[in-house]
């Protein structure tokens, strides 16, 4: 179970980064508000997407694994603002037929709304205060959206979470003396 300091910090994060939406964005505010039913924070480690619109539930989950509570504050809400804001725009999106199952079948399609979520992410973030670096990253995200959806990068990503799941159910060991010695001689 996910408890202590971690836990407050996570909480304590998704709440500032609302607190900024509303401030110096109030219409993208709303649109959060109208797009979730929750908000799910869980914690995954930083292996994961930061977060995931689930269209179904109306659900946004938000993973805290990136946060650091040694860090800033501002940095972590900054983030998590943008994050809010990108699953927002999946959410609009999804009311007008361009949900998961949707974006997973055309990956054409996934790059182009990708592309339109971190823009929104990149608007936002570029009216908080104390977020140039983020924007820095931002802008470098757009650059890369081809190449972070490729069908190659999503494999990439599902196994590195794979293996993180397990590590953090305890199974990664067990799962790798089952595997053997990886640098076997080829026969």
């Amino acid at each position: 179970m996910w408890r202590g300091a971690a836990r407050d910090h996570a909480f304590k994060t998704i709440a500032q980064a609302l607190d900024l939406i509303a401030a110096y964005a109030p219409r993208r505010f709303e649109a959060v508000r109208r797009e979730f039913a929750a908000v799910l924070v869980y914690d995954c480690g930083p292996v994961l997407q930061l977060g995931q619109f689930n269209s179904r539930l109306r659900l946004c989950a938000v993973n805290a694994g990136y946060f650091d509570a040694q860090r800033a504050g501002i940095a972590d809400a900054v983030i998590a603002a943008g994050t809010l804001i990108h699953e927002a725009v999946h959410g609009r999106l999804a009311r007008y037929g361009y949900t998961e199952d949707r974006l997973r079948d055309d990956r054409s399609l996934l790059h182009r709304v990708e592309r339109l979520c971190v823009e929104a992410e990149l608007d936002v973030i570029s009216l908080l205060p104390g977020s140039e670096a983020t924007q820095a990253v931002y802008r470098e995200i757009l650059r890369a959206i081809p190449d972070m959806y490729s069908a190659d990068a999503e494999r990439a990503r599902n196994r590195a979470a794979i293996k993180e799941f397990l590590r953090l159910l305890g199974l990664s060991r067990r799962l790798s003396e089952a595997e053997g010695p990886t640098d076997r001689p080829a026969a």
